[in-house]
């Protein structure tokens, strides 16, 4: 399986995407990784910064 492929076939199809529901669970799935990935990022973050995600 080719990563970059893959990517740029998620990114077109992503792109094609209208759906503001669908967009922020996107969004959302995109923080949750983050935070497993990089707790210490989402550790640094303030009350109000956390809330906006």
């Amino acid at each position: 399986m080719d990563v970059k492929k893959e990517i740029v076939a998620i990114q077109e199809e992503i792109n094609t995407i209208k759906d503001p529901l669908f967009i922020k669970a996107i969004k959302n799935m995109l923080v949750y990784r983050k935070k497993m990935v990089q707790p210490e990022w989402w550790n640094t973050l303030t009350e109000e910064e956390k809330q906006k995600f």
